[in-house]
């Protein structure tokens, strides 16, 4: 679902500037039947002013023009659960490029 739908959304918003980047990332340990989830996915934003801004309807129908958003956000509810949501900020790092 990721893939089909969510990345090549992305991925235009990153060639219009709109995002810096995005991450899928799978959890390997710890595992088990009592972790909520083992996959996050991480967007990366030069500020909160891009963060904030609206985008959604936008790039989904650039990105997807001959479909049904609301089908596809259907198919992305029955296949995913938002278990939370967080919004971090950097405050300081070392690059490792």
């Amino acid at each position: 679902m990721e893939a089909e739908i969510w990345k090549p959304v992305h991925a235009a918003r990153i060639k219009d500037g709109k995002m810096l980047g995005w991450y899928l990332q799978e959890l390997y340990l710890p595992f088990g039947a009592d972790m909520p989830y083992n996959m996050i996915s991480i967007d990366l934003y030069k500020d909160m002013k891009q963060s904030l801004a609206p985008w959604f309807e936008n790039y989904f129908q650039k990105v997807h023009p001959k479909k049904e958003m609301s089908e596809l956000m259907k198919q992305t509810s029955a296949v995913e659960i938002l278990a939370k949501g967080e919004l971090r900020q950097v405050i300081d790092r070392l690059d490792w490029k």
